[in-house]
């Protein structure tokens, strides 16, 4: 083994910049091209993926991002307000109440970033315009 590739196991910081490279490649990526990148030899960026589980840190990075699932759930939603529509006009469930209604409404809302509640206020606005007399005599 090379004396850079030994190096590399103690050097944790080329490590996880070998890993936030293999994230930024997508679905596309390969430890080949990060090897590629880094000068270091497939085999040895294999075994950190291995060792650094970079598969299960790819997965939970993903799991992580407020986007990514927002938008995971409302896809997900969408699938169960579709299947839904079918099954009340198919007669096969109903929303029998209001409330049921309500809540499935409030939470698409709140996944597509609306309010889902409206708020009132005990504030006065005075919207008065106050004059002054021109004193002055002309």
């Amino acid at each position: 083994m090379s004396n850079k590739n030994t190096n590399c196991w103690r050097n944790r910081a080329v490590r996880k910049e070998a890993f936030l490279y293999y994230c930024e490649l997508g679905k596309d990526r390969t430890t080949k091209a990060v090897a590629e990148k880094f000068g270091y030899a497939v085999r040895t960026v294999n075994e950190w993926r291995r060792v650094d589980n970079w598969d299960q840190q790819v997965l939970d990075t993903v799991e992580k991002d407020p986007v990514k699932q927002k938008a995971k759930y409302r896809g997900l939603i969408a699938q169960l307000v579709y299947q839904a529509a079918e099954d009340i006009q198919a007669g096969n469930i109903k929303v029998t109440t209001v409330d049921e209604l309500e809540k499935l409404t409030k939470l698409d809302m709140l996944l597509a970033g609306g309010c889902t509640d409206r708020v009132a206020s005990d504030q006065k606005v005075d919207f008065s315009v106050k004059c002054t007399e021109n004193t002055e005599k002309q």
